[in-house]
């Protein structure tokens, strides 16, 4: 990363929330193995 700017921009990304259910989703659909561990909050 060059800048603050880029490191807000990564901050910001990381922090993005991801719902539960898109987790499962990718999991039964295959494109994530069965075995990862994921967020169940």
């Amino acid at each position: 990363m060059n800048s603050p700017r880029q490191v807000a921009q990564a901050v910001a990304l990381m922090e993005t929330h991801i719902p539960p259910a898109l987790w499962r989703d990718l999991k039964d659909h295959g494109l994530i193995r069965a075995d990862t561990p994921i967020p169940t909050v």
